[in-house]
């Protein structure tokens, strides 16, 4: 085989693996626990009587999130919580309590509380029964109440 052909053959193998790493997927990490997430009305076609929300996080598998959407001090939607997917999403559609509505401009909690009683076992394990495993201090949405620690992400609704 001569020089030249060697050569052509040991740039296209090189070639197909820098083109093949940077095509495979790589695993994504964070400083600290996470919740990231986005309310909308895509798809929606009255939107006093629906929103939509939509988000990720790091949190363990089944994690139970809590979303609720404010319009000043009144809660505006049913009690409504998604569950953590094992691909890292999860999703809701909310309603509006009886007597009130959506609209646009509003804040959205998506909470995550270790201590609400109906976390699932393999979820507390991770992140502790108090919460403690949540990363207070360092991680800028911890927080604290009456003890147990918890997490949130407040988004605005467009």
């Amino acid at each position: 085989m001569n020089w030249a052909l060697r050569s052509g053959f040991v740039l296209a193998i090189t070639g197909t693996v820098w083109a093949a790493e940077a095509q495979a997927p790589r695993k994504l990490s964070a400083p600290t626990l996470y919740i990231a997430a986005r309310a909308d009305f895509e798809g929606v076609k009255d939107i006093s009587k629906e929103m939509k929300i939509k988000g990720a996080s790091n949190l363990p598998e089944g994690s139970r999130i809590r979303i609720e959407v404010f319009d000043g001090l009144a809660v505006l939607n049913t009690e409504t919580f998604s569950n953590l997917g094992k691909d890292g999403f999860f999703e809701a559609t909310l309603s509006p309590r009886p007597g009130r509505s959506f609209r646009h401009n509003v804040n959205c909690d998506v909470t995550f509380t270790p201590g609400d009683g109906k976390q699932d076992p393999s979820v507390l394990q991770i992140v502790g029964r108090d919460g403690s495993g949540l990363g207070f201090l360092k991680n800028p949405q911890t927080y604290i109440h009456s003890g147990q620690y918890y997490m949130r992400e407040s988004i605005h609704t467009p």
